[in-house]
């Protein structure tokens, strides 16, 4: 996983709010294409934390994201730890990247609750009439369109690494 995240910053101290101090954070980041996303989900390589919410968006919400990345509007960036096996576990960023996955179906259905299901390779809706992308499932898009979405689309991930990755107080 080290290879993908390029740009580290020096490790440092981080201060939090009620004076807790984080020792020895190292801190990277790097745009991801939706398409690298989803081979680093399919290869086992992003993980769900277990103190992370359910997955809670409607699909309309889930809709107009995926309406925002194919229109190139900005997305506010991701942040994963990288655990002490390379893991990347997803702090902040779950709706936006299981929405991903939900749409393309590039997701284990197996592994899914009743609401992931039911929005399992999802019909955007809610979308104004004029939109290119009405009323459209993943496998509706043109080759054009799928390219754009896997190859052209990307995410800021921000990634944060512990020096002693046994402290994971510090993520939550």
């Amino acid at each position: 996983m080290n290879e993908y995240f390029n740009n580290q910053f020096d490790s440092t101290d981080i201060e939090l709010e009620d004076g807790t101090v984080i020792k020895d954070v190292t801190c990277s980041g790097k745009d991801f294409t939706i398409g690298s996303i989803m081979q680093l989900w399919e290869d086992g390589d992003i993980k769900v934390p277990d103190f992370q919410r359910n997955y809670v968006w409607k699909i309309e919400q889930a809709s107009k994201f995926i309406e925002s990345l194919m229109l190139g509007l900005p997305i506010p960036s991701l942040m994963f730890y990288q655990d002490s096996q390379s893991y990347l576990l997803i702090i902040d960023g779950q709706q936006r990247i299981k929405t991903i996955l939900l749409f393309s179906g590039k997701i284990n259905i197996n592994t899914l609750s009743k609401h992931e299901k039911s929005l399992y390779k999802f019909k955007l809706t809610g979308l104004s009439p004029e939109s290119p992308f009405y009323n459209k499932r993943y496998e509706d898009f043109s080759v054009d369109e799928t390219r754009s979405f896997k190859s052209l689309t990307s995410l800021y991930i921000n990634l944060i690494k512990l020096k002693d990755p046994n402290n994971l107080t510090s993520i939550y």
